[in-house]
């Protein structure tokens, strides 16, 4: 559940507190009916397909009505459903009809919440890892994660066997340039560890100089 869905049910159960509410999921999926008010905490009447009237207590209504807690305080099989309703209708009273029929309920119908704009390196990314053999500058820029200047210098000044040229236009061929990457990387690390040992090595024992 999204934020927004969750606020959206908390907003339908606090609009119970005073007014009657039906549960528009229970009658969605063929369930009957049910009614309640109260909030969180409050008092409910269900009928069932077969028109048998259940009415009682309820808590724990949080963020809706489908995860409280119900306590049945007495039921009456009305033959049918309609029976049913219009003995709910009598227990209600006025109110309970003044409320189902005011048009004053909020709506529960579900949230459809359209999917985020992708941004336009996105798009240029999913183009690349679909269907691109030769990435141009601003698409190994979006590849790579670097800025043009230093793509056109490793497209243009670097031993590499990934630079395709077609006229003046220069272009990465991307299945070099990922073994170009693989080959690559961690080379930086791996010699400076080497400068390190060597120049540990190279370094003259003080202890030895302060003896001779």
């Amino acid at each position: 559940m999204t934020n927004r869905e969750l606020k959206q049910w908390q907003a339908v159960t606090n609009g119970s507190r005073h007014c009657w509410a039906e549960d528009s999921i229970t009658r969605m999926n063929g369930q009957g009916a049910l009614y309640y008010v109260g909030g969180a905490t409050g008092c409910f009447m269900r009928i069932t397909p077969e028109g048998k009237l259940t009415i009682g207590g309820y808590k724990g209504a949080f963020p809706h009505i489908g995860e409280a807690c119900f306590q049945a305080e007495a039921e009456k099989n009305c033959g049918n459903y309609y029976k049913a309703f219009e003995k709910a209708c009598e227990l209600g009273g006025t109110k309970f009809l003044t409320d189902l029929f005011s048009g004053s309920q909020i709506s529960q119908e579900p949230i459809h919440i359209q999917p985020e704009e992708k941004t336009e390196q996105e798009k240029m990314m999913e183009k690349i890892e679909v269907d691109k053999a030769l990435l141009n500058v601003k698409e190994m820029c979006a590849y790579l994660g670097i800025g043009e200047t230093k793509a056109r210098e490793l497209l243009t000044k670097t031993n590499n066997h990934f630079t395709v040229r077609i006229g003046n236009r220069v272009f990465a061929n991307k299945i070099q340039l990922d073994k170009w990457i693989a080959q690559n990387s961690g080379n930086k690390v791996e010699k400076r560890r080497t400068i390190q040992r060597r120049v540990k090595k190279e370094e003259p024992d003080m202890g030895m100089q302060m003896m001779m």
